[in-house]
């Protein structure tokens, strides 16, 4: 019954986009800002060092809902969103994730902000549920990595740490 009452709160948020054909939801309307193109430069960096085994994810944990920053998408799907409320434990999809197995995923930044690069759906629905926790993989940054990282050059497919 709780996910009809979150269906009423969805109900007015979002607006409908005749290319998607579904109602998309800004994450800004939730209070939930958008990554900086820095942020999100060095989220792509430390995804494709996770894929080239550079970095390494740990199994799932709970992640504190207050301790993530800002989403790497900035838009969300409504349908999506309530079926996460109605069915928390169940996949949207059967489809891997562009991550492969780490889904959702939250990656550390170097600055100690956490920002959502997979999974948004789910985060928003644990926020529209009032969850205080939500379980999810975390990337975190190597010990080598700082704020003078070069995050642009990481993400050229010829850096010699992606091979």
């Amino acid at each position: 019954m709780k996910g009809r009452k979150m269906l009423k709160a969805l109900e007015g948020l979002g607006e409908w986009d005749s290319f998607e054909e579904c109602h998309m939801i800004q994450t800004s309307e939730l209070g939930w800002p958008v990554a900086t193109s820095e942020e999100y430069t060095q989220v792509t960096a430390m995804e494709a060092l996770l894929r080239a085994g550079c970095l390494e994810v740990g199994g799932m944990e709970m992640v504190a809902v207050s301790s993530v920053h800002a989403s790497c998408q900035g838009v969300v799907r409504r349908g999506i969103v309530q079926h996460y409320i109605d069915h928390p434990n169940e996949k949207f999809l059967d489809e891997q994730a562009p991550n492969g197995i780490y889904s959702p995923l939250a990656v550390d930044l170097v600055n100690g902000r956490r920002i959502m690069s997979d999974g948004n759906h789910r985060f928003v629905a644990a926020l529209l549920r009032g969850d205080s926790e939500f379980r999810a993989y975390v990337l975190r940054p190597g010990n080598d990595m700082s704020e003078q990282t070069d995050w642009t050059k990481l993400t050229l497919p010829w850096h010699r740490l992606l091979k």
